[in-house]
Protein backbone atom coordinates (compact mmCIF):
# COMPACT_ATOMS: atom_id res chain seq x y z
CA UNK A 1 0.00 0.00 0.00
CA UNK A 2 1.03 3.92 -0.79
CA UNK A 3 0.03 6.48 0.41
CA UNK A 4 -0.02 10.42 -2.43
CA UNK A 5 -1.06 13.59 -1.72
CA UNK A 6 -2.63 16.02 -4.31
CA UNK A 7 -4.34 19.18 -5.29
CA UNK A 8 -7.42 18.30 -7.85
CA UNK A 9 -6.75 20.14 -10.98
CA UNK A 10 -9.04 22.81 -12.50
CA UNK A 11 -10.91 19.94 -14.45
CA UNK A 12 -11.34 17.75 -11.20
CA UNK A 13 -8.98 14.88 -11.91
CA UNK A 14 -5.98 13.79 -10.46
CA UNK A 15 -2.87 12.12 -11.19
CA UNK A 16 -1.44 8.71 -10.07
CA UNK A 17 1.34 6.91 -12.02
CA UNK A 18 0.74 3.12 -11.88
CA UNK A 19 2.15 0.73 -13.78
CA UNK A 20 4.55 2.76 -15.11
CA UNK A 21 2.18 4.98 -16.52
CA UNK A 22 0.12 7.98 -15.77
CA UNK A 23 -3.88 7.45 -14.96
CA UNK A 24 -6.11 10.71 -14.37
CA UNK A 25 -8.95 10.09 -12.08
CA UNK A 26 -12.01 11.78 -12.12
CA UNK A 27 -13.72 13.05 -9.14
CA UNK A 28 -15.39 16.15 -10.33
CA UNK A 29 -15.97 19.55 -10.38
CA UNK A 30 -17.19 20.03 -7.20
CA UNK A 31 -13.74 19.23 -5.80
CA UNK A 32 -11.45 21.78 -7.95
CA UNK A 33 -8.27 22.86 -5.89
CA UNK A 34 -9.29 21.02 -2.87
CA UNK A 35 -6.30 18.69 -1.47
CA UNK A 36 -6.91 14.93 -1.03
CA UNK A 37 -5.06 12.05 0.15
CA UNK A 38 -4.61 9.39 -2.49
CA UNK A 39 -4.18 5.72 -0.33
CA UNK A 40 -3.63 3.38 -3.45
CA UNK A 41 -3.65 -0.64 -2.27
CA UNK A 42 -3.48 -2.65 -5.88
CA UNK A 43 -5.29 -1.54 -8.55
CA UNK A 44 -8.16 0.51 -5.65
CA UNK A 45 -7.39 4.06 -4.67
CA UNK A 46 -9.64 5.88 -2.33
CA UNK A 47 -9.75 9.48 -2.84
CA UNK A 48 -10.64 11.39 0.20
CA UNK A 49 -10.11 15.08 1.71
CA UNK A 50 -7.19 15.89 2.94
CA UNK A 51 -8.91 18.30 5.81
CA UNK A 52 -11.96 16.39 6.46
CA UNK A 53 -11.43 12.56 5.70
CA UNK A 54 -14.55 12.83 3.84
CA UNK A 55 -14.27 10.00 1.17
CA UNK A 56 -14.65 11.84 -2.12
CA UNK A 57 -14.53 8.63 -4.58
CA UNK A 58 -13.53 5.14 -4.86
CA UNK A 59 -11.62 3.66 -8.40
CA UNK A 60 -10.72 0.54 -9.77
CA UNK A 61 -7.47 1.20 -12.13
CA UNK A 62 -7.79 -0.18 -15.63
CA UNK A 63 -4.45 -0.73 -17.33
CA UNK A 64 -5.66 -0.30 -20.57
CA UNK A 65 -7.46 2.76 -19.91
CA UNK A 66 -6.06 6.78 -19.15
CA UNK A 67 -8.59 8.30 -17.56
CA UNK A 68 -10.41 6.43 -14.93
CA UNK A 69 -14.00 6.52 -13.87
CA UNK A 70 -14.94 6.47 -10.31
CA UNK A 71 -16.60 3.41 -9.41
CA UNK A 72 -18.68 5.07 -7.02
CA UNK A 73 -18.83 9.46 -5.56
CA UNK A 74 -20.11 11.18 -2.89
CA UNK A 75 -24.10 11.38 -3.26
CA UNK A 76 -24.32 14.87 -2.04
CA UNK A 77 -21.55 16.24 -3.80
CA UNK A 78 -22.98 19.98 -4.91
CA UNK A 79 -22.21 21.24 -8.13
CA UNK A 80 -19.31 23.57 -8.84
CA UNK A 81 -20.05 27.06 -8.14
CA UNK A 82 -18.91 28.18 -11.53
CA UNK A 83 -21.11 25.42 -13.39
CA UNK A 84 -23.82 27.06 -15.42
CA UNK A 85 -26.92 25.28 -16.59
CA UNK A 86 -28.41 25.72 -20.05
CA UNK A 87 -31.58 26.93 -20.40
CA UNK A 88 -33.38 26.07 -23.60
CA UNK A 89 -35.99 28.69 -25.06
CA UNK A 90 -39.33 26.35 -26.00
CA UNK A 91 -40.72 29.60 -27.93
CA UNK A 92 -37.74 30.02 -29.78
CA UNK A 93 -37.58 28.35 -33.21
CA UNK A 94 -34.71 26.79 -35.31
Amino acid sequence: MRTRTDRVDRYGKVSIRYAGKLRHLGLGRAHIGENVLLPIQDNHVTTTNAATGDIIAEHAIDPSKNYQKPLSRTPDTPPHPTTTTRKTNPQKKS
